[in-house]
């Protein structure tokens, strides 16, 4: 017995997806490598600048690049996808919602104690 068409194309359609994930995942591995070269290099010629004080602007430079090359790598791990997933779970249940929880919490406090010296202070 085979089985129906469908299930057929959605199989090869899921391998299809799989595959595209594999791509995008190696090329991704390909920029990190790429990035952690490029720190390695710059903290090297950052080692030999740092002793002649001539080329500080160079320093800062060299810098301010392996700030970026960590930011690219750090932000390289994770999807576009997955970023915006941490960031509403964080939202939900991290700070953001603590905030916003505590502003509710107090703020109907704050109104119901409104209330009363509102109708206490008309008698």
């Amino acid at each position: 017995m085979s089985s129906p068409p469908s299930n057929n194309l959605e199989f090869e359609n899921n391998i299809k997806e799989v595959e595209l994930s594999l791509q995008r995942l190696k090329k991704r591995y390909q920029l990190i490598l790429h990035e952690q070269q490029k720190k390695a290099k710059s903290l090297q010629k950052l080692a030999t600048i740092e002793i002649d004080p001539s080329m500080q602007n160079e320093v800062h430079s060299l810098r301010d690049e392996l700030i970026d090359i960590e930011i690219n790598l750090e932000s390289g791990l994770l999807k576009d996808e997955q970023l915006k997933r941490l960031f509403w779970q964080t939202i939900k249940t991290g700070l953001m919602g603590d905030v916003f929880w505590q502003s509710i919490r107090f703020g109907g406090i704050g109104l119901i104690l409104g209330w009363f010296l509102r109708a206490y202070s008309q008698k």
